[in-house]
């Protein structure tokens, strides 16, 4: 199941998207305060460790979509696992999920 939880001690638990179920992956998010006005969501992923499959990068892609259609700053950072051919390459899935996003 991959959720994006909020989990600051002061608001308890809090729902920040729902974005489904996922043997992919897992996810977590908080919400970040900076000004009164300013927010932003950071994204942690970790993923095990194995092949990139086309169904981790569309789960990787809905959670993004998500949070580009609530029109939210984020981050996202956390342990991939998606090395590619050499010690500065990601897997070719990744490469290609990521060219087609920018």
């Amino acid at each position: 199941m991959y959720r994006l939880v909020s989990r600051l001690a002061n608001l308890g638990d809090r729902l920040v998207s729902d974005t489904g179920v996922s043997s992919e992956f897992g996810v977590l998010a908080t919400q970040l305060t900076l000004r009164p006005t300013v927010q932003v969501t950071v994204v942690c992923v970790y993923r095990p460790p194995g092949v990139v499959s086309q169904l981790f990068c569309q789960h990787l892609a809905d959670v993004l979509d998500q949070l580009v259609t609530a029109k939210q700053r984020f981050v996202v950072c956390g342990d991939f696992n998606c090395p590619g051919a050499g010690d500065r390459h990601l897997d070719v899935n990744l490469e290609d999920f990521y060219s087609d996003r920018t």
